[in-house]
């Protein structure tokens, strides 16, 4: 029954909760946004993975969480276009050496 699913549910929650943290310190504060893009990566598997143990519980509920999951890609996708950007600007330096280039 329901009773039988809620320590795994419990696991799966503080799973996500401590790599939602984790994702706060390596990209909010440390800033190392390459390694940001792989926690975000494992944050949203862990994230539908609780999302999948929830609906086999409480169907309706988990909706509420849906707004959570469009966050983490949303966050995710926001390290992705940021490391993308700086790797093109790393890349312009290199080969571009006037500083006209830069702005």
């Amino acid at each position: 029954g329901d009773e039988d699913q809620i320590p795994s549910l419990m696991s799966k929650y503080l799973l996500q909760l401590a790599l939602c943290d984790e994702w706060y310190r390596v990209f909010i504060k440390e800033k190392r946004v390459g390694l940001g893009i792989c926690v975000a990566g494992v944050y949203y598997l862990a994230m539908i993975n609780l999302l999948v143990t929830s609906a086999m519980i409480n169907g309706p509920a988990t909706v509420l969480m849906v707004p959570s999951l469009v966050a983490i890609i949303v966050s995710g996708w926001m390290n992705v276009v940021i490391y993308w950007n700086r790797e093109q600007r790393r890349r312009g330096r290199t080969r571009n050496t006037n500083p006209t280039f830069l702005i």
